[in-house]
């Protein structure tokens, strides 16, 4: 019922000795019954992208790279509620890899080296992170 709408637009500022290129990108969620369009996400120099729909189809998890920072936020949005969490991953160009319930992998990078398991629901007992290391 939903599909994820990704534009950018790349473009110039300065002048001719000392030009600066910039990306602008818009994320938004769109209804396909309705045709009704969510804004999700609208940056500049940062990398945002759509990552997965949880297994029932409620909520959405996308990703947004500072690229001065290197710092990846993971914003997790529930169509329903209109609400957004967001979980910051320092220094991460993190991606989610797989969903399931309460628990979501991340992966920086290409290689499963350091993926990291992402908790989401309630803390009692769990820790928030925990790091899978293949060595």
């Amino acid at each position: 019922r939903y599909a994820v709408v990704h534009a950018s637009k790349t473009y110039q500022t300065g002048s001719g000795t000392n030009p600066q290129t910039h990306t602008h990108t818009d994320l938004v969620l769109m209804d396909l019954e309705s045709n009704a369009q969510i804004p999700l996400a609208s940056v500049t120099d940062q990398q945002a992208n759509a990552q997965r729909f949880s297994e029932d189809g409620k909520k959405l998890a996308y990703t947004i790279r500072d690229y001065n920072t290197g710092e990846t936020q993971l914003h997790i949005y529930d169509i329903a509620a209109g609400t957004i969490q967001t979980e910051v991953i320092k220094g991460r160009g993190a991606h989610v890899i797989a969903w399931h319930g309460d628990n979501m992998l991340i992966r920086e990078g290409t290689t499963p080296d350091s993926d990291v398991l992402l908790y989401l629901g309630p803390q009692k007992d769990k820790p928030k992170e925990t790091t899978i290391s293949l060595n």
